[in-house]
C-alpha cells in the first residue's frame, strides 16, 4: 500500500513539473488581438465635436424649462371620469383578490387538519393492533408458533 502512494505521489509531481516547464519556456504566445481591429475612441474628441449640442441645466433653469405641448395642455377635467372606471375596476379586483386569499386560507386549514384527523387515525390503529406469538407445541424437535392479532 505504501509503495503504491509513493508511486502515484511521484507520477502527480513528475506530471505538475512538466506542465511547469512546458508552460514556461517551450508554449508559445497566442496573440488573440490584431492591431488592425482595435479601434480606440477618446470623450474629448467627441466632446469636442459635439460642445454646441451641450447645455448645462441648473435647478433654477428646470422651473422654466420648456416642454412639448402634449405634456403642458393636460387638463384633469376631462380626464376625471376615467379616473373613477380606473378606481372602481382597481377596487373590485383588490377585493377579488382578498376573497381569493380568505378561500386559500380556508382551504390550507381544512388540509391541515384532514392531515392531522389521518395521522391521529393511524395511530389509534397502530395502538389497538396487537400481535400475540405463542408456541403451541413441539412436535419432534419442531416448534410450532401461532399468532393472533387483537384489536
Amino acid at each position: 500500500m505504501g509503495t503504491f502512494i509513493i508511486i502515484i505521489l511521484v507520477v502527480y509531481f513528475i506530471y505538475y513539473g512538466a506542465n511547469i516547464v512546458y508552460d514556461l519556456f517551450f508554449r508559445k504566445e497566442k496573440s488573440t488581438e490584431h492591431d488592425d481591429d482595435i479601434q480606440e475612441f477618446k470623450i474629448e474628441e467627441i466632446a469636442e465635436d459635439n460642445k454646441e449640442n451641450v447645455k448645462s441645466i441648473g435647478i433654477d433653469d428646470v422651473e422654466t424649462l420648456i416642454t412639448p405641448q402634449e405634456e403642458t395642455n393636460y387638463n384633469e377635467e376631462e380626464d376625471n371620469g376615467e379616473v373613477e372606471v380606473n378606481m372602481k375596476q382597481l377596487q373590485q379586483k383588490h377585493e377579488e383578490e382578498q376573497q381569493l386569499e380568505i378561500f386559500n386560507k380556508d382551504k390550507d386549514e381544512i388540509i391541515k387538519k384532514e392531515k392531522k384527523k389521518r395521522k391521529e387515525r393511524f395511530f389509534e390503529l397502530m395502538k389497538l393492533a396487537e400481535t400475540n406469538v405463542q408456541m403451541v407445541g413441539d412436535i419432534q424437535g419442531q416448534k410450532i408458533y401461532e399468532s393472533a392479532m387483537q384489536f
